[in-house]
């Protein structure tokens, strides 16, 4: 008996070194596999071999004509494309603590500047502003991400080389 999902909350090589050796094994080779977002690389995807029939990994779903423009930008100076949504998510915060500081920083008496703590806090819990991940919006807890997260297949094309990203299949808010 084989179990209808496998999940694997691993990073690469052992991702790799695992779903090349469920392959390998009778019971195991037709279950769907669902990966973590750590596995949705290319390079992940091109070193899976004879992998089970179904191989999905999740990760987060950005989409837009800012986020086009960055990406277009990133292949243009680093002639890669890009293979993760932390440059994005690093894009939005650096730029939403740039915006917070910049309305609530003031001159002190000696000249120097200020930053108030409880004033940047403040600012925070009631901004909204666009981001290139969507419209961020912090939570009490401080959590500032316009998250949206799905699900991506690996399928042949995919795992050849061929084409980056992976199809979106789900997602979910």
């Amino acid at each position: 008996i084989a179990p209808e999902l496998i999940y694997l909350a691993l990073f690469e090589p052992e991702g790799n070194l695992v779903v090349n050796r469920l392959a390998e094994i009778t019971n195991l080779n037709q279950s769907i596999v669902l990966g973590a977002d750590s596995l949705r690389t290319p390079h992940f995807a091109s070193q899976i071999g004879e992998a089970p029939a179904e191989i999905y990994v999740t990760g987060t779903v950005i989409a837009g004509t800012n986020y086009d423009s960055f990406q277009a930008v990133w292949l243009n100076r680093y002639a890669t494309l890009l293979t993760s949504s932390a440059p994005a998510y690093a894009y939005d915060a650096t730029q939403l603590l740039m915006q917070a500081i910049e309305s609530v920083a003031v001159v002190g008496q000696n000249g120097a500047l200020v930053v108030g703590r409880g004033a940047l806090r403040d600012w925070l819990s009631v901004a909204e502003q666009p981001g290139l991940t969507g419209t961020l919006r912090c939570a009490p807890t401080g959590d500032c991400a316009a998250t949206i997260y799905g699900v991506y297949e690996l399928d042949t094309a995919v795992r050849n080389n061929a084409f980056w990203p992976p199809p979106l299949v789900w997602q979910f808010e």
